[in-house]
């Protein structure tokens, strides 16, 4: 597990580091092995559930395309079937998100046996509290498949660019379409650029407040699918949710049908692979079989920062979501292993944070309390100190940010950029406590 200093790159994206920061227990297997399977959590009735729609099977050919469905009980440890998803053809590639007791699966796309292939614009509705699938909601405008799909504020729900085509011809489009499942209805939400910068499929993201997260995915150049390095950013006007700006910034890592995840206000990427793919496993550039990257990817927006986080020996690829159990643990089922290898695991993966100043040796030092926490402009520490003690002050990354004497009560943190630090006390230069404040 590396965790040395990679680069620093001159751009807004500051330091990137290794780190590891998830711990990953297996549960119970899936019924049976399954990949390009839309993955979601819900609360019914008071117990935690995690649901999966559609996918392939172990043979990972056009036949092995199904619309099977099942659900897991976080409590009993075990999966249950569920009726199968209402479309007499299997299907991938597609999208789920909840709004009250009803999961919306949305896109996705057919593959016949000549190979050609038809993105779907259906979008189903599943009860949660019923188990049963009710009539299909509005199709959607542009059909998509492999696109970014999330919920804003509980009542809307983005599909965010994808491919779209018919058994002759297709190509990612740059559509934002914008489903109120509260009147059955589509509208336009601003698109995103129309670049392949922006333009993918197999991307995936999240929403942190009013602003859009999606990363990677294959982009169009020429006749390949060349694998992204992008993050783009869509900020959505609270006062007209259908009015977005986009922006865009690069990162050295490439990430394709990873899954998008949140935790303290950051997003995280996770698994996938670096090269791009066929549905089964290998890659459109004629280099074989693609292996999973086995890394995360998180960006935290206070801080601007991108951080490689891994290697994760389990983490499978193909990817279209997760369950988000909680802020600390997720839950990944089915994609693909090394070699291709169809998966029937479920892994749930705990966050642990990462204390970048352990590499410092900080970690065994008796922690001191720090008042006011969180704070804007100054900081105590809860333990005498005298005239000559000095502290030091680090930032997630373990890059010392501030220093001074205990000659006052009181540190002045207002110069400190918003976000999480720690804080060491020193007495004849030897380190006595540590400590952890956020600065807001």
């Amino acid at each position: 597990m590396p965790k040395s200093l990679l680069l620093v790159l001159c751009i807004s994206l500051s330091t990137i580091l290794f780190s590891q920061d998830w711990e990953l227990t297996q549960l119970a297997d899936m019924p049976e092995a399954v990949s390009n399977n839309s993955v979601i959590s819900a609360t019914v009735n008071g117990k935690q559930y995690v649901y999966s729609f559609a996918g392939i099977d172990s043979t990972k050919i056009f036949s092995g395309i199904h619309n099977k469905c099942w659900r897991y009980d976080v409590d009993a440890d075990s999966w249950s079937a569920l009726p199968d998803l209402p479309d007499p053809m299997g299907k991938i590639a597609l999208g789920v998100s909840i709004i009250g007791d009803i999961a919306y699966i949305i896109g996705g796309y057919h593959v016949f046996a000549n190979g050609s292939e038809l993105t779907s614009e259906k979008v189903h509705r599943f009860d949660l509290t019923t188990n049963t699938f009710l009539s299909d909601a509005a199709p959607t405008p542009v059909p998509v498949d492999d696109h970014i799909q999330i919920v804003y504020k509980d009542s809307l729900i983005y599909l965010v660019t994808g491919w779209s085509g018919d058994q002759t011809a297709g190509t990612n489009v740059p559509d934002v379409q914008i489903f109120d499942p509260a009147n059955n209805s589509w509208q336009v939400g601003t698109p995103v650029p129309n670049t392949p910068s922006y333009k993918v499929f197999g991307g995936s993201g999240v929403l942190i407040d009013d602003k859009i997260y999606y990363f990677g995915g294959a982009k169009i150049n020429g006749f390949n699918f060349n694998s992204s390095t992008d993050l783009r950013i869509g900020t959505i006007d609270p006062t007209d949710p259908a009015q977005i700006t986009w922006s865009f910034e690069t990162t050295p890592f490439f990430g394709y049908r990873t899954a998008a995840a949140v935790v303290d206000g950051s997003a995280y990427f996770i698994g996938g692979s670096n090269v791009t793919y066929n549905f089964n496993g290998i890659a459109y550039n004629g280099t074989g079989g693609v292996s999973p990257n086995r890394k995360s990817l998180l960006y935290d927006p206070v801080q601007d920062t991108v951080i490689l986080r891994g290697p994760f020996d389990d983490l499978p690829m193909d990817l279209r979501s997760l369950a988000e159990i909680s802020n600390e643990q997720k839950i990944i089922a089915g994609g693909m292993e090394a070699g291709q290898k169809v998966s029937k695991k479920t892994w749930l993966l705990n966050f642990i944070p990462v204390d970048y100043v352990a590499t410092k040796n900080f970690t065994d030092l008796p922690l001191v309390d720090i008042i006011p926490n969180p704070s804007s402009n100054f900081i105590r520490v809860k333990i005498e100190t005298n005239p000559s003690d000095s502290y030091q002050i680090y930032n997630q990354l373990g890059q010392l940010v501030a220093s001074g004497n205990f000659d006052n009560t009181e540190i002045n943190i207002g110069r400190l950029a918003i976000g999480r630090f720690v804080l060491t006390i020193l007495r004849e230069d030897q380190t006595l406590y540590r400590g952890k404040f956020s600065k807001i």
